[in-house]
């Protein structure tokens, strides 16, 4: 691994020359300047095929995630190291979901952290290009690995085109990813800037997306318009501390857990009498309106309730 970060040191070093006599530049170049970037460039070639052997016997995959602003202006550092920041969430969280199910939560465990986390390699010039490793298994056959998979499961998140594919990427992998898209996405089309992201092993490029700053404003107003209705029954076991007959509204409250609040159904049985504060046991469906491009809104309804008193 020291090797290997000795190389991508000496690449960084080329490329950052390379840039510095391309922006000294002024008119047309002299023939020193040709013949610099020329040995340059042979030197870049024979590193970056250095660092092909490498990441071959080192089971070592490569990223190449290149940014490509709309216009001449300089890139905002709050928006490159978001978008870089979201890309390395997504995959951890995708491939968490393969491995485990549908996420339901962001959090991801120190196991899928270490085996999906991305190692800096260098930085190139002509845009901007990050290279990215991490080590990655290699199957018999030439199989696709667990990180390969959720590699491509976010390359095709950028194709996405309609609310149904959305869904059922929310569905599939968990409302998490499709929350963290839509913040990746936004990043990208709020501030101009187009992505063309490769996936290597050795020289081969395995897989790769090419997304234009506006397909990813369609991709994340989409996602906004894609907000979803889940309905969950649960039974809970609390303290009634507020009890309206007239507004046909209640409060329980709970020892380690927030209060809930709502309103009965229009199945509610309210002709009974209830002791407030008093211990019951509840019956209630829990109505969550998903909004992937903001937080979610919960609205809970009473279905029954049972006083503890008659059950003990």
């Amino acid at each position: 691994m020291s090797r290997m970060r000795a190389i991508l040191d000496r690449i960084n070093d080329v490329e950052s020359t390379i840039l510095k006599i391309e922006q000294a530049q002024s008119g047309t170049p002299t023939l020193a300047t040709e013949l610099s970037l020329r040995s340059l460039e042979g030197r870049r070639e024979n590193l970056t095929a250095e660092l092909s052997e490498i990441t071959r016997t080192g089971l070592i995959d490569v990223c190449d995630y290149k940014i490509i602003p709309d216009s001449l202006h300089s890139y905002a550092i709050s928006a490159v190291t978001a978008a870089l920041h979201d890309f390395q969430d997504l995959v951890s969280i995708v491939f968490a979901s393969l491995v485990s199910g549908p996420r339901r939560s962001a959090k991801i465990s120190a196991d899928v952290a270490q085996k999906t986390e991305f190692g800096f390699g260098f930085a190139y010039s002509g845009s901007l290009g990050v290279v990215l490793t991490i080590p990655n298994d290699r199957l018999i056959g030439g199989m696709e690995s667990e990180l390969d998979r959720a590699v491509s499961e976010v390359f095709a998140l950028l194709r996405i085109r309609n609310s149904k594919a959305v869904n059922e990427a929310a569905t599939r992998l968990g409302v998490p990813v499709v929350k963290k898209l839509h913040h990746w996405t936004k990043t990208h089309s709020q501030y101009g800037m187009s992505a063309d992201i490769k996936w290597t092993r050795e020289e081969e490029i395995r897989d790769r997306v090419v997304a234009q700053s506006r397909e990813m404003e369609l991709i994340y107003k989409l996602i906004e318009e894609s907000d979803k209705r889940i309905s969950d029954p649960i039974e809970l076991t609390g303290e009634l501390v507020a009890w309206s007959v007239p507004r046909r509204t209640f409060v329980l409250t709970f020892p380690d857990s927030p209060p809930i609040s709502g309103h009965w159904s229009k199945t509610f049985n309210g002709q009974a009498q209830r002791k407030v504060p008093s211990r019951y046991r509840a019956r209630l469906t829990k109505e969550t309106l998903v909004r992937y491009g903001d937080g979610d809104i919960e609205t809970w309804t009473l279905d029954e309730l049972i006083d503890m008193v008659d059950t003990d």
